[in-house]
């Protein structure tokens, strides 16, 4: 046994050994590997969130065996420092990288659209495996699912989150939703008002997968994700988009078009028209959003249907279409990128000359002002003979009046840039 090493029991009395040294840790725990135990983990919890409540739920969570869902880093058993609750054991992965960093945009030439169609695949048949067994997960977002790049195949971390359900009735819920993944009813919800009342549903479940399987097939862009050349798009954000209904993809949610698609997202008739109408249901309405299953034979119809462009052999597409959309989305692309650094460039050379204009401006401003106070000094200096006192005064006049000039330059100048 190493000298950092740590001794808990589980639930039956046998004894493991922690390694020294985590090899993972997030808010509320930290992971070990158990020696002369290759193919199991420990999460122990800070000692602030060994609480009666938590062991409750992961008992809770032990009536579903976790060789129903191998997918899941669900707990084996319960975990006990001195016979007090600590943690539980759970199955190691190894071999993965997060969902995240394998659907951003920049890192899309990688891998091939195929690819990013099992992994769709896959994540749908993971969460209907765990639907079908009556288990909610909650916050279900990209952050804690993680692919296998070479298999395609997924894990689900952080179970332990998840809104649970006990066969008594008994609830344990989840205690946050991920705003952009969130559907719309869950958005504003604080953790007082999810604690209190059961939110949480696989019909919430659908909408964040819709979320998750959008991304992954669209270049990596969030669905709610706009641009616009006549609205302020900081007004029409993501969270705002779910709250409100708001889609660029879809004409009648577009806001008669004013709302576009971001530089990256290509047009959404690069899917199937059944999986367009599949996103279209899980977005647009609240009840009976498109459940696992379809979406699961949906992506695998349209990867039964796939086929390679002519001229880029890299190019994967959904075979009913006529035409490589990637090569018309790569062109599109390139030409806009280059239209907007030339917007930039234009900009940057308008603000130069604007820059080169106030400071030209604040030159002869200050030469005018310097001969204007010599002026004024002169003045005073002949009258001083009168009266000390008076020159005196007259001097802090003049000082005052000449600070006082450039204030109000100043702001006028700010407040012309401003109107510009």
């Amino acid at each position: 046994m190493g000298k950092n090493s740590v001794l808990v029991t589980d639930e039956n009395g046998y004894v493991h050994i922690l390694k020294g040294k985590c090899i993972g840790a997030g808010g509320e725990g930290e992971i070990y590997e158990i020696e002369n135990e290759p193919d199991v983990v420990a999460k122990i919890y800070y000692p602030k969130y060994r609480t009666q409540d938590r062991q409750e739920k992961i008992r809770a969570m032990l009536e579903t065996d976790y060789r129903l869902l191998p997918e899941y880093s669900w707990p084996i058993c319960m975990l006990f420092i001195d016979s007090n609750f600590c943690g539980f054991m759970m199955t190691k992965l190894s071999g993965y990288e997060q969902l995240i960093d394998f659907y951003v945009f920049d890192n899309r030439r990688k891998y091939s659209w195929a690819k990013y169609v099992a992994v769709a695949m896959n994540i749908a048949a993971v969460v209907g495996t765990l639907h079908e067994h009556g288990l909610i997960i909650g916050d279900l977002k990209p952050e804690n699912i993680l692919v296998n790049t070479s298999d395609c195949k997924v894990a689900f971390v952080d179970t332990d989150s998840y809104d649970i359900r006990t066969a008594s009735g008994k609830i344990y819920p989840c205690l946050v939703a991920t705003p952009e993944f969130a559907a719309p009813e869950l958005q504003g919800l604080d953790t007082l008002s999810i604690r209190n009342r059961s939110v949480f549903s696989t019909n919430t479940d659908c909408f964040c997968l819709a979320v998750i399987l959008f991304r992954l097939l669209m270049n990596g862009v969030h669905p709610f994700a706009c641009s616009s050349t006549s609205l302020s798009v900081s007004e029409y954000q993501p969270v705002s988009n779910i709250k409100n209904y708001r889609c660029a993809f879809f004409k009648e949610t577009s806001l008669d078009g004013r709302l576009e698609r971001t530089i990256q997202a290509p047009d959404i008739n690069i899917l199937p028209s059944k999986i367009q109408l599949l996103f279209k249901k899980a977005f647009l309405s609240k009840d009976n959003r498109p459940d696992a299953a379809s979406w699961y034979y949906a992506l695998l119809d349209l990867r039964k249907n796939l086929c390679r462009c002519a001229v880029k052999h890299e190019h994967e597409f959904y075979s009913h279409l006529d035409r490589c959309p990637w090569c018309s989305f790569e062109s599109s692309y390139i030409s806009k990128l280059k239209q907007i650094k030339s917007d930039i460039k234009q900009n940057e050379i308008k603000d130069k000359r604007r820059d080169g204009d106030f400071k030209e401006y604040l030159k002869q401003f200050g030469k005018n002002s310097v001969s204007n106070q010599s002026t004024n000094n002169t003045v005073q200096s002949s009258s001083s003979n009168l009266s000390g006192s008076y020159y005196y005064d007259t001097d802090n006049k003049g000082k005052i009046a000449y600070y006082i000039a450039w204030i109000v330059v100043i702001i006028i100048i700010i407040i012309w840039l401003f109107l510009l």
